[in-house]
């Protein structure tokens, strides 16, 4: 031998706070890490299906918005040319609005008042021919 004392091997590094103590203690820590991901994955999953389901159902309503709006918009077209207690289509023929009071047969063909009153040049003929079915309003 040489003299020399041989050294003593380092002393093993004490265990942190989290590392496991055996085997079976580090699986049970994985699996309930594991099981917590599974719960976080399925909250994820869960708040994305409602999402959609909250984005399309906010898509129908917008939809229906639309509509109900065009209905009141021509709600407010029919209540300007209606004229108190009369009921029947207007027509503005050059400066004077007129009331259709009814349909009538011309020429062996029916007319209701709101085809009399989408037919311009029919509302004036009937005018010029004194017809009671339309009536000067305003």
């Amino acid at each position: 031998m040489s003299g020399k004392t041989p050294k003593a091997a380092a002393p093993a590094a004490a265990p942190s706070v989290n590392t496991p103590a055996t085997l079976e203690e580090a699986i049970a820590l994985l699996n309930e890490a594991n099981a917590k991901l599974k719960d976080a994955d399925q909250k994820i999953a869960d708040t994305e299906k409602a999402y959609k389901e909250a984005e399309d159902k906010s898509e129908a309503l917008k939809a229906e918005l639309e509509d109900a709006a065009a209905v009141i918009e021509e709600l407010k077209a029919q209540a300007a040319q209606s004229t108190g207690k009369s009921k029947g289509p207007v027509v503005k023929i050059g400066q004077q609005s007129y009331l259709v009071k009814a349909g009538t047969v011309l020429g062996g063909k029916p007319f209701t008042a709101a085809d009399i009153a989408a037919d311009k040049d029919l509302c004036k003929d009937l005018i010029e021919r004194g017809s009671k079915l339309l009536i000067a309003i305003d």
